[in-house]
């Protein structure tokens, strides 16, 4: 609803203030630039002599409405979360298993299966509901705050390209963080997101360049796996018992530490993404002019 005491103007320098309409004539200070200006001045007026009035940052809600937080927040966590755990899971029992391919004619055990499918229903989702969100941020950011610097088409967009969206989300959420320090900066009660998206970006390059190192060794250790096969006699590579074998060979060559990082990292990721998106909604809709939530 819109307040009819206030209205939204702009300093000199194209900063967006909320000034209340009995302050129109005064001497008024942006809080960003700290320019000191009088908004209408009458014919033949004289700006008072007096200390400028500080003005708060604009409130779009003035005119346009309060924007309403995200209902895809909160069930985006929890698939993230169940997503990420799931990899760690189907780590740990790959971690921990012994000759899953030892017996002839034997599939992987049926947890794998399991772990698997979950992880594609659950990551399926997640992937989905995250699409949804980006862009109704960025869309509510620049409705609502004139946000510039990444438009909602363009964070989606990137978002579809695999493995670089590791690390876009992480700089796009960054980015929104930035944004909502530099609107609300001067209130006291608000909390920053800037240090946890901050750890996601460290955490997502990380990630994938982890990915990268053991998609090539990956490649490295099949062939190794392969050459140990042959040399144990079993050469016909069409055959279900071949690759039974390469299959166990592989799993028994591949070093158990890349197995626990390969699990871990994501977890780790997933952990900081689940708190990093929460936050930055909770910074970002009080800045646009949104209630605070506790």
């Amino acid at each position: 609803m819109t307040d009819t005491d206030y209205q939204l103007i702009q300093c000199p320098n194209g900063h967006d203030l909320q000034a209340a309409k009995a302050d129109m004539y005064k001497r008024l200070a942006c809080p960003v630039c700290e320019i000191h200006f009088v908004p209408a001045e009458a014919d033949n007026a004289v700006a008072p002599a007096t200390p400028p009035v500080e003005m708060p940052y604009g409130t779009p809600g003035l005119a346009l409405g309060q924007p309403d937080y995200p209902g895809t927040t909160e069930p985006l966590r929890y698939l993230w979360l169940f997503s990420f755990a799931v990899i760690f899971a189907l780590n740990l029992v790959n971690y921990f298993s012994k000759n899953t391919f030892a017996t002839p004619g034997q599939t992987p055990a049926p947890m794998f299966a399991l772990i698997g499918c979950s992880f594609g229903i659950a990551g399926f989702a997640a992937c989905i509901v995250q699409l949804m969100w980006i862009y109704r941020i960025h869309a509510d950011a620049q409705k609502y705050g004139k946000y510039s610097t990444i438009p909602a088409w363009a964070a989606l967009a990137v978002s579809f390209i695999p493995f670089v969206n590791l690390i876009w989300t992480a700089v796009i959420m960054k980015l929104l963080s930035n944004f909502a320090d530099e609107r609300a900066e001067r209130r006291t009660a608000f909390k920053s997101a800037s240090g946890v998206t901050t750890a996601l970006v460290v955490i997502s390059v990380v990630w994938l360049g982890l990915t990268g190192v053991f998609t090539y060794q990956s490649f490295g250790l099949r062939d190794q796996a392969i050459k140990n096969v042959k040399a144990e006699g079993i050469t016909n590579a069409n055959t279900p018992e071949f690759q039974r074998a390469v299959m166990k060979e592989t799993q028994a060559i591949t070093p158990k530490w890349m197995v626990a990082t390969g699990g871990l990292i994501p977890l780790i990721a997933g952990i900081t993404y689940f708190f990093a998106i929460r936050r930055l909604v909770d910074a970002l809709y009080p800045a646009l002019g949104a209630p605070t939530r506790e």
